[in-house]
């Protein structure tokens, strides 16, 4: 552990006095600045009143272009007060005093059990429609202890037999399960086919053209749920569908229609179905596009009487999860437990902003959504972005889920491969581990509780090897 801790919030949610201006990853977003304080003992700022904060004039740190997390926090300890000097200690509700590394893990502990309500590490699955009592329960007995609805697809008749079934395997096996349901978000989507196909094979040279007419669609194009998504799309513009299985580059474009032209590379045909997602890096799209979409609100009443926690998609700025949280009160009056997907670049750079909104109620988390952020910000970036996700969540002891892909190969042929292998062992660093579905889901569930338990026993170990020494 380190010797000081790290509190991050931003600039406007804090005092006028508090000058301490840090820079985050070259990122100055409308004067929502990312701010540090150093204490020689951590405080939940939003709780307990503040007295020993360490002041860095704005001007002397913009001079020392500190532009990463390690600087700062080596900027902070140099001038942090020295061992010995007089301090204000964080202190309990029951006023008694306690070190950093306590007060850190007693705070994400409290935010872990505020959003799951039980302690320690969780597993999600992905539910399956077809998944019956009996396998649902045999997940539960392997370790599952939430299970997700992803309303991206299907209806809320199938939704609701889902959940059914999720309850009825949870009083037989008498153990707890949480219903995860996320809100599809302005995805955006392929909502026809040509010809009123049920599958298009795109192979490279061909050319995907989408109508953006609100009319009636032509008989020979692809559609979207989402035309306007479109409008700052220009030639050259990248267009992947069905998370980058299909790259394209936009070659055309008035204001009715799109057409991209599928790479070279794609070395043989893929299938483009409805509900097929479509992204558009370079496009800026989200500008345009509401937090939530229509099917969304239309749809939110079912999901907030039936999840526990309600998961928001692509969301970008606090004003994403201030609508849902003002939608909740309207249809519900109370505010239920939130995580906000992080899925885009834009919003790894706007998280903490998006945590400091998140943290007003009880129940708040992240969800690393790896498979939109791969897309939207390139796999050569993504490892970069996930380790700052991650730091983030971690320095502000906020909740995190590490989702998309996670022991994919077993869940879907049996057969773990080894580099996902270590990818599940990472996981255990967020407080919730996210499968997907597949025939095998049984089995990475089980190899998931295993890894768990091999942690546990190697922690175990050099715990009693350091109290021998």
């Amino acid at each position: 552990m380190h010797e000081y801790s790290w509190v991050f919030l931003w600039f406007k949610d804090l005092p006028q006095s508090v000058k301490n201006v840090l820079f985050y990853q070259n990122s100055f977003l409308d004067r929502r600045l990312f701010i540090s304080f150093t204490l020689p003992h951590t405080m939940e700022l939003l709780e307990l009143r503040i007295d020993g904060v360490i002041y860095v004039e704005s001007e002397q740190v913009e001079k020392d272009r500190l532009y990463s997390l390690k600087s700062m926090q080596a900027y902070l300890k140099a001038r942090s007060p020295k061992r010995g000097e007089k301090t204000i200690p964080a202190l309990t509700s029951s006023g008694s005093f306690i070190k950093d590394e306590e007060m850190s893990e007693k705070l994400i502990e409290k935010r872990i059990v505020s959003l799951f309500k039980k302690s320690g590490h969780s597993i999600m699955v992905t539910m399956d429609k077809s998944l019956q009592e009996a396998e649902i329960a045999g997940l539960l007995e392997n370790g599952m202890d939430i299970a997700r609805v992803n309303c991206g697809h299907d209806g809320v008749k199938e939704w609701k037999e889902i959940i059914e079934r999720v309850r009825r395997a949870s009083n037989m096996t008498h153990l707890p399960c949480r219903i995860y349901m996320d809100l599809s978000g302005p995805k955006i989507r392929i909502t026809k086919l040509p010809n009123n196909l049920s599958t298009v094979k795109m192979q490279s040279g061909e050319a995907i053209r989408i109508s953006l007419a609100e009319s009636e669609k032509m008989a020979g194009l692809f559609s979207t749920n989402m035309p306007k998504a479109f409008r700052n799309a220009r030639k050259g513009d990248r267009l992947l569908i069905n998370d980058g299985k299909i790259q394209g580059t936009i070659a055309y474009k008035t204001e009715d229609l799109i057409v991209a032209n599928v790479h070279h590379y794609l070395k043989r045909s893929v299938s483009i179905k409805v509900n097929d997602g479509i992204n558009l890096p370079d496009s800026l799209s989200f500008l345009l596009l509401p937090a939530m979409s229509e099917k969304d609100i239309n749809e939110s009443a079912f999901i907030f009487r039936h999840a526990d926690i309600v998961g928001l998609s692509f969301v970008h700025t606090k004003e994403d999860l201030q609508f849902l949280k003002n939608l909740m009160l309207e249809k519900t009056g109370k505010i239920l437990p939130i995580t906000a997907k992080i899925e885009t670049e834009y919003a790894v750079k706007n998280l903490p902003s998006i945590i400091s909104e998140g943290l007003k109620h009880e129940g708040f988390g992240v969800m690393a959504a790896r498979g939109d952020l791969a897309v939207e910000a390139g796999f050569e970036k993504l490892g970069r972005l996930q380790d700052d996700l991650m730091s983030l969540c971690f320095h502000s002891q906020i909740p995190l889920i590490y989702a998309t892909e996670v022991l994919a190969s077993l869940a879907k042929t049996r057969l773990a491969t080894r580099p996902e292998i270590v990818d599940a062992h990472r996981s255990f660093k967020a407080a919730c581990t996210m499968l997907n579905k597949g025939p095998f889901i049984a089995d990475a569930v089980s190899m998931l509780k295993g890894i768990e338990e091999d942690r546990k026993e190697r922690l175990e170990f050099i715990e009693s090897h350091e109290l021998k020494n």
